[in-house]
């Protein structure tokens, strides 16, 4: 399988994860967005990253998570090559 094609297919397994945790509703700690936004609620709104690296990655990570990056998801596909996803509050 191509690097690419194991991108897209690990973009479509990590947006269908994000879907079925209920990130992808309208949701604030179970309560409804519009009954939230009544009572003061701020809605977070998030960005994502993915990055496809498949060496010693630690610097990458601390760098990250001095960004605000959160790794939230790790894949390991075809053999050493390894995906992560990440996600923070957007900016």
């Amino acid at each position: 399988m191509k690097t690419t094609s194991k991108i897209f297919v690990s973009c479509l397994l990590c947006l269908a994860l994000v879907f079925m945790n209920g990130c992808g509703n309208n949701n604030v700690g179970g309560l409804d967005s519009a009954f939230a936004q009544t009572r003061g609620a701020t809605i977070v709104q998030w960005e994502y990253k993915f990055i496809d690296l498949s060496r010693n990655v630690e610097s990458e990570f601390n760098q990250l998570g001095s960004e605000g990056w959160e790794l939230v998801q790790t894949t390991v596909l075809a053999g050493d090559w390894t995906g992560h996803y990440f996600k923070r509050p957007k900016r």
